[in-house]
């Protein structure tokens, strides 16, 4: 799908798939045509809702943005619970609301497909002042005060398109039902990747004036174990680096590593919320036999909490933990988040 493969099964799998997205598209048009004429019932609850979502499938850093209103929110004492979905989840929380729950444990997360009723109840026994809905660009079904859309500036072009020739869960058309866009992953002004992101960011404006259109990237802060204990960031340069994960963006988590000075000897990558087992755990203590010494096993916050080990073998585990950081434009976001308490 990304176009990296030209020989002639890569082109029939794609126009398979863009046979397969017109239908997928038409069912989005009809669902958001009935909710925004009223044939779908949108619940409005008695407190603000802040909807942080996304247009494509995979991460593009919603756990990290939920995260910064939370606490912006929390310092103001405003009672805040998130609601969410659930995704990967068999039995009881999934890894993002672990993660959230870890990072910000005075802050109670709902999990369930009717997140209005999970808001009713966020109301009624949480005493909650405000919502966060997170990945909720696409349950339209509880109204929204304030509507935040990620976007992973660094998507491979190919992928912006509807699902499944692409990665898009809905056209940019839909844009014109958020407030606000992050680019997320922004890359730096002396890259190509900077100026064609700048023309497109531009059109994007023209098109949805409406919009506040802000620049973002994922700063690695620290590194995080098991035992809750932390470490800074220096301990990888030129370490040996292991890399293990099961999350949206391997590939930018690999870049990560990579940019603050990780020597990768190899990596093991699963599936986006994926549940370790025993076995995987024994596969890979098998695994680190054949790892020079004084290797690392770097993963994600949302896979150490499965994985909840701080050695594997003699192998230490360390969690990077990423933060969102806005680059310019501050206030008008802080401003926008202000008006969705006041307005109410």
């Amino acid at each position: 799908m990304k176009g990296e493969k030209n020989n002639l099964l890569a082109f029939f799998y794609r126009q398979a798939a863009l046979a397969l997205s017109l239908p997928y598209l038409l069912i989005v048009y009809l669902r958001n045509f009935l909710y925004r004429h009223h044939y779908f019932r949108q619940e409005k609850v008695t407190v603000p809702v802040i909807s942080v979502g996304n247009l494509s499938l995979g991460g593009t850093g919603k756990t990290p943005c939920i995260e910064m209103i939370a606490r912006y929110f929390r310092q103001q004492d405003k009672i805040v619970t998130i609601l969410s979905r659930g995704y990967g989840s068999k039995k009881g929380y999934n890894d993002e609301a672990m993660v959230l729950e870890w990072n910000l444990p005075d802050v109670p997360h709902l999990q369930g497909k009717n997140r209005a009723e999970l808001a009713k109840i966020a109301i009624e026994e949480l005493e909650s002042e405000l919502i966060l809905l997170d990945d909720g660009f696409q349950h339209q079904a509880l109204y929204r005060d304030l509507d935040i859309v990620l976007i992973d500036a660094m998507e491979s072009k190919s992928l912006r398109r509807i699902f499944p020739r692409g990665s898009l869960r809905e056209p940019y058309s839909s844009l014109r039902r958020a407030n606000i866009v992050i680019f997320t992953r922004y890359p730096l002004p002396e890259t190509g990747a900077y100026h064609e992101l700048s023309l497109w960011e531009n059109q994007l404006q023209k098109r949805f004036p409406h919009l506040l259109i802000l620049q973002s990237r994922h700063d690695p802060v620290q590194l995080l174990n098991a035992r809750e204990e932390t470490t800074n960031l220096e301990i990888l340069k030129n370490r040996p680096i292991v890399l293990v994960s099961g999350i949206g963006n391997p590939e930018g988590f690999k870049q990560t590593i990579e940019q603050l000075g990780g020597k990768i000897v190899t990596e093991y990558i699963y599936a986006d919320h994926y549940n370790y087992s025993r076995g995987d755990i024994e596969f890979l203590e098998n695994e680190a036999n054949r790892w020079p010494e004084n290797t690392l096993l770097v993963t994600t916050q949302k896979d150490l909490v499965k994985i909840q080990l701080s050695e594997l073998g003699k192998i230490p585990i360390w969690a990077l933990c990423i933060e969102l950081v806005l680059l310019g434009k501050n206030e008008e976001w802080y401003s926008r988040l202000d008006q969705v308490i006041t307005t109410r």
